[in-house]
C-alpha cells in the first residue's frame, strides 16, 4: 500500500493523466486532419466521398 494514500495502487498520479491528455488530444488532432492513419479508416472515408468524374487526376 502507499504510505501517503492508503491504497494498493499508489493514488492519482497528475504528471501521469497530464502525460495520458496531452498524447490522446495529439492522437485525435492528428487523426482529424488525416495526418495519422493507423487503420485507413481516414482514407478510407476520404475515398467514398469522391464522385465519378475523369480518371487519372
Amino acid at each position: 500500500m502507499s504510505e501517503t494514500t492508503g491504497v494498493p495502487w499508489g493514488g492519482y498520479d497528475v504528471a501521469t493523466v497530464a502525460v495520458l491528455t496531452l498524447v490522446a488530444f495529439a492522437m485525435g488532432v492528428l487523426a482529424h486532419f488525416g495526418l495519422w492513419k493507423p487503420t485507413g479508416v481516414a482514407g478510407k472515408a476520404q475515398d467514398s466521398l469522391r464522385t465519378a468524374g475523369p480518371q487519372g487526376l
